[in-house]
């Protein structure tokens, strides 16, 4: 029907998101330290095909 709705997150919503942001970095430069490029290369390729 072509309504809208428009939300904003409180400073304490802000604060926790910005915090499982950090979170999930880590644990995905965790996961990928010991790739090397070529193995990084081939896991992009697949994320991008089960996107």
């Amino acid at each position: 029907d072509g309504r809208m709705f428009y939300i904003r997150l409180t400073e304490k919503g802000q604060t926790i998101a910005r915090a499982e942001e950090k979170a999930l970095m880590q644990l995905i430069e965790k996961m990928t330290d010991s790739l090397d490029e070529r193995e990084m290369d081939v896991l992009i390729s697949i994320l991008r095909k089960v996107r």
